[in-house]
């Protein structure tokens, strides 16, 4: 596993998920400026390809291509990382309001 480039590409995905709200469409938009054309971590063909065979399948498409993306990056145990990294801050936001 290329940790750096796996750094990187963790820290893009905590990025987006603090910063993105507005469901599958504006996730999509996201993933393809800053995965696909600023950060070149997939082909634009590769990113609908993977949208697409996640959009048959059934729960939140968005975290799924996300997992996917990172599974073609790295394998299993990125892809579970990315994960982790994509509802850390949802979680600590519900925890939070919980405590709070």
């Amino acid at each position: 596993m290329n940790k750096p480039k796996h750094l990187a590409f963790l820290w893009d995905v905590l990025i987006m998920a603090s910063t993105s709200f507005g469901g599958q469409q504006v996730h999509m938009a996201l993933y393809l400026e800053r995965l696909v054309k600023k950060k070149q971590y997939l082909s634009e063909d590769e990113l609908f390809e993977i949208h697409a065979l996640c959009s048959v399948l059934p729960g939140p498409t968005s975290t799924q291509v996300l997992t996917a993306i990172g599974l073609k990056r790295g394998g299993t145990s990125l892809a579970y990382l990315t994960t982790l990294m994509w509802i850390s801050p949802a979680i600590f936001i519900m925890h939070w309001l919980l405590l709070g």
